[in-house]
């Protein structure tokens, strides 16, 4: 019998990796999946995890160990998100010497991983996951992915770094990587936890809502690109199973700006009772800038998704009806 197609997934505890490895296991019922992070499944990785555990391996390491590439399994597929998002917080408290833990491991864990790919030798497809982080706050709307990269930060300069690593590995070793770039993900394991210090605005007005609590907001004309890593996990198992991707950087992202005001009024229809009141920023609980509209910030292009793989995201209201269904039984 043929082997089964394995996929490596870093980070996979994580709130954008989890969606990755679950929507390849749930696309594919012969398909296995290895999960590799530095911490270990808590409860609520568990219970996401529960419907597909049984062709799920999950090994907990650091991407900076040597050893820890000679005890990983011959793969087909490499998605590679682990990254520590945390480096603003580390920096703040401790300076750069405090960040220097976090670089190694967004950098150096990004090109042992690579060094590792290049000796696969039945490796199809490697997707680097970045983040729109590295667009900086200007550009055009849409963003388009050639041009107006301007990453400003520790980490978006790590993300950047990883991109520029992968693509110099397709490019002189003939790795077969591609880079994806995110918007603003939400979903089911947003969260702060020892790597990532955020939690997206989607979490915050619906954990507000299915609380009944009131949230006092400002800036309700501020806007972003909100994409459910649901989604996400979709798009990138498309890419991943793209013959033949037609370029080396993709976005993927809702591929519309969106108010905070509008985003309101989606949570406020999906949630019967949510009490939001737009208050001055010195009072307000949820402070979004109006003044940021680009780059980062506003809305990405997603056509080289749609072109070469075939994606497009849900409508937003029905991911974020999934979103509310899920707090509901899993209120984290």
């Amino acid at each position: 019998m043929p082997k089964p197609e394995t996929l490596l997934v870093t980070g996979g505890c994580g709130l954008a990796m989890s969606q990755v490895a679950r929507a390849w296991l749930e696309r594919d019922p012969e398909a296995e999946a290895i999960l590799l992070d530095q911490a270990p499944p808590d409860p609520v990785v568990e219970a996401f995890f529960a419907p597909v555990a049984g062709r799920l391996t999950v090994l907990q390491g650091d991407l900076r160990d040597p050893d820890l590439w000679d005890r990983l399994p011959a793969v087909s597929h490499v998605a590679h998100g682990a990254a520590v998002t945390s480096i603003n917080r580390l920096t703040e408290t401790d300076g750069l010497e405090g960040a220097l833990p976090a670089l190694e491991a967004n950098i150096m864990g990004t090109a042992r991983l690579l060094a590792w790919a290049a000796r696969q030798s039945d490796l199809r497809r490697l997707v680097y996951v970045s983040s729109g982080s590295v667009y900086g706050d200007a550009g055009p709307d849409p963003l388009p992915e050639e041009g107006f990269v301007a990453p400003e930060g520790f980490y978006p300069i790590s993300k950047y770094v990883g991109e520029l690593l992968s693509g110099q590995a397709a490019r002189q070793f003939g790795l077969p990587a591609v880079a994806v770039r995110l918007s603003g993900v939400y979903g089911p394991l947003d969260r702060e936890t020892g790597t990532r210090a955020v939690k997206s605005v989607p979490y915050r007005l619906m954990h507000a809502a299915l609380a009944g609590r009131a949230l006092g907001v400002a800036g309700l004309a501020a806007v972003g690109d909100y994409i459910s890593a649901g989604d996400v996990g979709q798009a990138i198992v498309a890419l991943l199973n793209c013959p033949a991707p037609g370029h080396r950087v993709y976005n993927i992202a809702y591929g519309q700006s969106v108010a905070l005001g509008d985003l309101l009024g989606l949570v406020e229809r999906l949630v019967p009772g949510a009490r939001f009141q737009q208050v001055a920023p010195e009072a307000a609980e949820l402070v979004c800038d109006p003044a940021q509209r680009r780059g980062r910030w506003g809305a990405y292009d997603i056509a080289r998704m749609t072109e070469d793989c075939g994606w497009r995201p849900r409508p937003l209201e029905t991911a974020l009806a999934d979103y509310r269904d899920w707090l509901k039984k899993h209120p984290y």
